[in-house]
C-alpha cells in the first residue's frame, strides 16, 4: 500500500492510515444502526465514484474492493456502499 503523502486517497472518508504509514481504504466503523450505517455506506460510494471521475482511475474500486472483503463484514455500510455503486451502473 502507498503512504498518505504520497497517496491522496487516504482523504476517501472510507480511508485511514495505519500506524506503519500505509492506507487501509475501508476503515469504517459500524455503529449498530442499520439506516445510519448505510446511509454512511452511500455517502462513501458517491466519495469513490467522485474520485474515480475526477482521477480517471476506475481502477480505485477494485482496491476498494479488495479492502471491504478482506475486512469480512456485510453490514449496513456495506449494503449501502455497494447499492450505490450498482445504482450507478445502471
Amino acid at each position: 500500500m502507498e503512504t498518505k503523502k504520497s497517496y491522496p486517497l487516504a482523504s476517501l472518508p472510507c480511508a485511514a492510515v495505519n500506524r506503519d504509514g500505509t492506507v487501509d481504504l475501508w476503515s469504517v466503523p459500524e455503529t449498530g444502526d442499520y439506516a445510519a450505517d448505510n446511509a454512511t455506506g452511500r455517502h462513501i460510494a458517491e466519495a469513490v465514484l467522485s474520485d474515480m471521475r475526477d482521477s480517471g482511475a476506475p481502477i480505485l474500486l477494485g482496491h476498494v474492493a479488495k479492502a471491504i472483503a478482506a475486512k469480512g463484514r456485510h453490514g449496513g455500510v456495506e449494503v449501502g456502499f455497494w447499492h450505490t455503486i450498482a445504482s450507478a451502473t445502471i
